[in-house]
């Protein structure tokens, strides 16, 4: 089954990682979080779908996805994402993420678990064909996070 997800932008979750973000500056982020939102729409339910077609069904009925501003890494549990004005580089980390979300395996070897989510991921952005994404993955590959 497919999981609902959810994009939350929490004032207490961001201050965690951002001790000097204003509640002005709180507050006038809503809007760029709502345009994400509305972008992420587009694609999520298909992400969900592939991400399962290309590993092992879901095991989990809810995943709430946090956005953050401030200068931290996205991460898979809670899955957090840190707020870019690329939109399109954010959805690609979404994937990454949603994919750790999916295997849900303990690797030892870190190496071997991003070898296999590189693989899964892969195979997502082919099946999905995402249409002017090009540049965007080339600056995915290049992210220090992973």
């Amino acid at each position: 089954m497919i999981p609902k997800t959810e994009i939350r932008f929490s004032w207490i979750y961001n201050k965690m990682f951002n001790e000097s973000l204003t509640p002005s500056e709180f507050i006038e982020s809503k809007n760029e979080i709502q345009e994400f939102s509305n972008f992420y729409n587009r694609y999520i339910k298909k992400i969900l779908q592939t991400i399962e077609d290309n590993n092992k069904p879901w095991q989990r009925d809810f995943i709430p996805i946090y956005i953050v501003f401030g200068k931290i890494r996205s991460f898979s549990d809670p899955l957090t994402i840190k707020y870019r004005k690329d939109f399109k580089l954010m959805i690609l980390i979404l994937i990454h993420e949603l994919i750790h979300n999916n295997i849900r395996e303990r690797y030892k070897n870190p190496s071997l678990a991003h070898k296999k989510i590189n693989m899964i991921f892969e195979k997502v952005l082919t099946d999905m064909n995402f249409d002017g994404f090009e540049d965007t993955k080339e600056k995915y590959k290049h992210l220090s996070e992973f």
